[in-house]
């Protein structure tokens, strides 16, 4: 293949009209995004001289050709690997996607590469469940008043529980910290009616699969919290509940962070060389709409975190302010409860995916058939302008042969969005849309009632008046309205300003379309973010390990940053 014997000195010819390359940590130490011919060409011949890319070689995978659903673009892929021979010196696997020019010559339109593992060191991607005579780490906080370890991890998520498998998988020294009691607790306190919008097969943590077919399509928490439970067990994740982070301060000479964390009330201290914050990609205040006379309302006004089920308030009136996927799920299960009346308040257009449209994009990924880390690696290399693209070729199909759905919704006052980018909503808004998994047609059917058209203003004894003068009866208020606050203000109020400034804007797209600041080298050595769905706590967990294990052995990945 021309193009391919052409690696590592491509050339601004090699490739089509406008072409994309997105490196995952194989060549640049991080996500890189780059467009056009000259600067592909450029930093590539940089990055190969310098990284020293050799024994490029054909990958086991044929030669695929690929169309979109409406046929109007096609595409050919041929999988490679490489070597890189400066330290540290790793494996890394590239796609080339190529399409014909019009001269019948095949240029590259796309190129993918990606850090698969360090040579000489364990696979950041396997680890064995220790046999039942090995000592296990997994086991309460040790009767001591100092620790020290490679790394230590906050927060037990998916996100938490990723990164501490693969630190494990390495060979890393770390703990994984929480202020839950019970590893799976942040999804089993949440409110009853929580399922998973999404597959079984999608909600793996690393390492195989976690949820075998004995459990349900759609997990519900329960399920989460079993399987999350059963997973920590089974690889003997050392794991410190009931344990919190009160502050830290960071060393710059010896480049060490100090810990002074509570385990139900002892103090201990952690010196480490890495912090991963796993706590989510939000801060912890919870958002309020302030309308008037709040101390006249005679009934309940909460926040959806602290809402559970709506039995107390059976044959009652309800509403939920707020139309993205926890509001959806609570005003239904309102409904189900059997509430007297139930509404929701739109604050703003909602784009609607139903599940079934989703499961029909993500199967063809993420089913029995397919390893989960090979669906990682095909869904996560690519850039996210590209998946954005795919998608929305995907799914608008499938929301065009249903206009009823959409315009049951409008009838019913849902101001919807019925061709939207759910990659935007995810990486960019972080929600505000709603995988319908039921909502919608109680929606359309009357039992749940809309108001988009003005806001409530204040409170009356028994309800919500809005501005237009339209009254909304209400014995319980729900606020399904997120929070605010920012990951990087909670590494500020943990370690303080300078490292908060260093550490950070965390989640949205930078100027080249990556995430910014998560799972990649932030400017505050040694400080680390993991957050995101289940799908990328599991896959870019696998980075943040390999450049901590990287570090200590003293052979740290080069950031490239021009």
């Amino acid at each position: 293949m021309h193009a391919l014997a052409r690696i590592p000195n491509l050339s601004e010819s090699d490739f089509s009209e406008h072409p994309v390359w997105r490196d995952s940590h194989g060549l640049t130490g991080t996500f890189r995004t780059f467009y056009s011919a000259e600067r592909i060409s450029k930093v590539w011949k940089i990055l190969s001289a310098t990284r020293g890319v050799a024994n490029i070689k054909l990958g086991d995978s044929r030669t695929r050709i690929h169309r979109l659903p409406n046929r109007s673009f096609a595409w050919v892929t041929v999988d490679f690997c490489f070597e890189t021979c400066s330290l540290p010196k790793t494996s890394n696997i590239g796609q080339l996607f190529l399409t014909p020019a019009p001269n019948g010559e095949w240029k590259i339109w796309m190129i993918t590469t990606y850090l698969e593992r360090m040579l000489g060191y364990p696979s950041v991607d396997e680890l064995i469940p220790p046999t039942a005579d090995r000592i296990r780490e997994n086991s309460a906080i040790p009767d001591r008043k100092q620790a020290q370890f490679d790394a230590v991890v906050v927060g037990a998520g998916q996100a938490g529980l990723s990164v501490g498998g693969r630190l494990k998988a390495l060979g890393v020294s770390y703990v994984v910290i929480d202020a839950i009691r019970t590893v799976g607790d942040n999804w089993k306190t949440r409110y009853d009616s929580t399922r998973l919008h999404t597959t079984r097969e999608f909600a793996h943590l690393p390492f195989g699969r976690t949820f075998t077919p004995e459990y349900q399509e759609y997990l519900t928490k329960d399920d989460v919290a079993k399987g999350f439970v059963e997973w920590a067990d089974k690889f003997d994740i050392n794991v410190w509940l009931s344990t919190c982070l009160e502050n830290g301060i960071w060393d710059k000479v010896h480049k060490r962070y100090t810990l002074y964390i509570n385990h139900a009330g002892k103090r201990v201290t952690i010196t480490c060389r890495h912090v991963v914050m796993a706590t989510g990609g939000y801060g912890p205040k919870r958002t309020y709409p302030e309308y008037d006379g709040r101390e006249i309302f005679k009934g309940h006004v909460i926040h959806a975190e602290d809402y559970k089920n709506s039995h107390e308030w059976k044959g009652q009136a309800g509403v939920v302010v707020g139309t993205a996927n926890t509001a959806h799920d609570i005003a239904e299960d309102m409904v189900e409860t059997g509430m007297k009346s139930v509404w929701m308040i739109q604050r703003g257009r909602t784009f609607v995916i139903p599940a079934s449209h989703f499961k029909r994009y993500s199967d063809r990924l993420y089913n029995a058939h397919t390893p989960t880390a090979t669906a990682d690696r095909l869904s996560y290399t690519l850039p996210w302008a590209i998946t954005r693209q795919i998608a929305q070729a995907l799914l608008h199909p499938m929301a065009a042969a249903e206009p009823e759905r959409y315009d049951a919704l409008k009838k019913a006052n849902f101001k919807v969005t019925q061709y939207g980018d759910l990659v935007y909503n995810l990486t960019v808004r972080r929600g505000g849309h709603y995988m319908d998994v039921g909502c919608s047609n109680l929606i359309s059917n009357g039992m749940v009632k809309v108001k988009s058209d003005s806001l409530p203003v204040r409170y009356k004894p028994d309800g919500l008046e809005c501005a237009d003068g339209t009254f909304i009866p209400a014995d319980v208020v729900v606020f399904a309205t997120g929070f605010s606050g920012t990951l990087g203000e909670m590494v500020e109020d943990l370690f303080g300003e300078e490292i908060g400034t260093k550490f950070g804007t965390f989640w949205g797209f930078n100027d080249e379309g990556e995430i910014r600041n998560a799972f990649v080298p932030t400017e505050q050595p040694g400080m680390w973010a993991a957050a995101g769905t289940v799908g990328h706590s599991r896959y870019h967990s696998r980075f943040i390990a390999l450049h901590i294990a990287a570090d200590i052995a003293g052979i740290p990945f080069e950031v490239y940053s021009q």
